[in-house]
C-alpha cells in the first residue's frame, strides 16, 4: 500500500505527469513501451501513428471513422505471444481504451502533407523517431541501450514508414493497399 500526497500548489497536470512517469517506468521493467502515438484498431490491426507535438495525432485519430481509436497521445507496446502487442491508455483526449490488446500491424510517421502516401524511411531514420517518441525512458542514458535494442526488436517485426497525409480519411485507403 502506498500514499501519494501532492504539494498544496500542485495542479492535475502534476499528478498525471507522476503517473504517466511511473507507467513509462513500469512497462519498460515488464519490456513494453510508452510510445507517444495516437492508437488505431482498424479491421482487428493495430497501428501506431506517431510524430511530435503537433504532427496530426489528434487528426488523424478523428478522421479515423469507425476504427477503434485507443488513444490519440499516448499507448502502449508490448510483446505478446507470437507478436507485439498495442495497448490504449487513459491519457490523452476523450477515447476510452479497450481493456484488450490488439496485433500491432504498422507503424507511421505521420507528416501532414497535400496527398495521401507512404514513404520509407531508413532504418537508422526511423529509430532515431520512434526513440525520441518514448517518453521518460530516452531521458535516461543508463537505459538507451535496452531502449535501442527494444525497438529495433519491434521494428524487425512491424513495418515503419512515413504517412504524408491530408486532412482527410482518405490516407487508410494507402495504407490498407500497402500495409493492409
Amino acid at each position: 500500500v502506498a500514499r501519494l500526497s501532492a504539494h498544496p500548489q500542485a495542479d492535475l497536470s502534476d499528478l498525471s505527469i507522476f503517473v504517466r512517469t511511473c507507467l513509462a517506468l513500469q512497462v519498460f521493467e515488464q519490456g513494453g513501451l510508452l510510445f507517444h502515438a495516437a492508437g488505431v484498431v482498424r479491421e482487428g490491426k493495430g497501428y501506431a501513428l506517431f510524430g511530435h507535438s503537433g504532427c496530426g495525432k489528434t487528426t488523424a485519430a478523428s478522421l479515423s471513422r469507425g476504427d477503434v481509436v485507443l488513444n490519440d497521445d499516448l499507448i502502449l507496446i508490448k510483446p505478446g505471444e507470437p507478436e507485439w502487442q498495442l495497448w490504449g491508455t487513459p491519457f490523452g483526449g476523450d477515447w476510452l481504451p479497450q481493456a484488450r490488446p490488439v496485433p500491432l500491424h504498422g507503424l507511421l510517421r505521420l507528416v501532414p502533407g497535400q496527398e495521401d502516401q507512404l514513404e520509407a524511411l531508413g532504418p537508422g531514420v526511423i529509430l532515431g523517431e520512434v526513440v525520441a517518441n518514448s517518453p521518460v525512458i530516452n531521458a535516461y542514458p543508463a537505459r538507451l541501450p535496452t531502449l535501442l535494442a527494444r525497438w529495433e526488436g519491434v521494428l524487425r517485426n512491424v513495418p515503419a514508414r512515413a504517412l504524408h497525409f491530408r486532412k482527410s480519411p482518405a490516407f487508410w485507403e494507402v495504407i490498407d493497399a500497402e500495409v493492409g
